[in-house]
């Protein structure tokens, strides 16, 4: 479960993540869905938002954490950790307020 395909990720619908103005909100990608909570951070000089999240994978209760960074508008990378495994999330759209000042 390293790297998910595009295929895969908009499975179910056209994935997603939305993070209001405080940090919090929802995701949808592949057939996990669920609520995302975390913050603004500095790791190696670049900033990104660092992240918890929980939801559902079909009918299993998961949660995690991970990071996510905004590339261009509507465009992240990131890493989210689901137990046992990690997906690194590469070009996934998002939709992202401007304050959260996620740019390069």
């Amino acid at each position: 479960m390293d790297e998910w395909d595009n295929e895969y990720i908009n499975m179910e619908t056209i994935a997603q993540i939305q993070i209001d103005k405080k940090g919090y909100d929802s995701f949808q990608f592949a057939l996990v869905s669920g609520s995302i909570n975390g913050e603004m951070d500095e790791f190696g000089g670049e900033k990104r938002f660092a992240c918890t999240r929980e939801g559902n994978e079909e009918y299993d209760q998961v949660s995690g954490s991970g990071w996510l960074k905004l590339v261009k508008k509507n465009e992240l990378i990131g890493r989210i950790s689901f137990i046992p495994g990690i997906v690194r999330i590469s070009k996934l759209g998002a939709e992202m307020p401007a304050d959260l000042k996620l740019s390069q």
